[in-house]
């Protein structure tokens, strides 16, 4: 399924980027691409060996400062003196507004796990392959399984209405609303509900 998406990507890969943009038409928004936010780039093909008299020639990054997506994974593939393959080398950008560097070292380690177990069972499915990180599976057995007491999505939301009022809850693209904003609308619902439609507990709204 992989290789037919693939090809019949290929057969259309001299479109124009402004046409495809164009044809997709899709929703413009100044806080992210508008047709993707991660991007992963391999560059496997060998650097030319360019030799000019007195000339020393060298690749070098150019760092603007700002990243173009949300997240971009740039790999390239790192040979030896001989020439020999020794590797995958990689960069990855992020926008600090959305991660951390703390967060995006975690998704690294995963992917690093995902593709040694790629290479270790180059048969298994991908839904077999595991990104958990060393000890992750037990804490998550364990230690979020081992609760005295149920939490409820609303004593949650409360929870971190109180801590992080001004933290931003939910957002459709257009309209943004903090934690407070959101539990002051949903208590003004639930207040015209009870007024009007005589809500109570374990009254059926809808």
């Amino acid at each position: 399924r992989t290789r037919t998406t693939n090809l019949d990507a290929y057969t259309h890969q001299d479109l124009p980027f402004d046409y495809l943009v164009e044809a997709l038409n899709p929703n413009r928004s100044l806080a992210r691409h508008p047709l993707f936010q991660i991007a992963l780039a391999l560059q496997n093909f060998r650097q030319p060996d360019i030799q000019l008299p007195d000339t020393r020639i060298s690749t070098e990054r150019v760092h603007t400062g700002v990243a173009p997506f949300d997240l971009a994974f740039f790999l390239s593939d790192h040979y030896d003196d001989t020439g020999a393959p020794n590797g995958i080398q990689g960069e990855v950008e992020y926008a600090t507004d959305l991660f951390d560097h703390t967060t995006v070292e975690q998704l690294i380690h995963r992917l690093q796990t995902l593709l040694t177990a790629a290479v270790a069972h180059p048969d298994a499915p991908i839904s077999d392959l595991d990104i958990l990180l060393p000890g992750e599976r037990e804490e998550l057995l364990t230690h979020y399984e081992d609760t005295s007491e149920p939490i409820t999505l609303i004593e949650r939301f409360q929870h971190r209405e109180t801590s992080t009022p001004d933290a931003i809850a939910v957002t459709d693209g257009i309209t943004t609303l903090t934690y407070r904003q959101l539990n002051e609308r949903a208590n003004q619902l639930a207040h015209h509900l009870i007024t009007h439609h005589h809500a109570g507990p374990d009254t059926y709204i809808a």
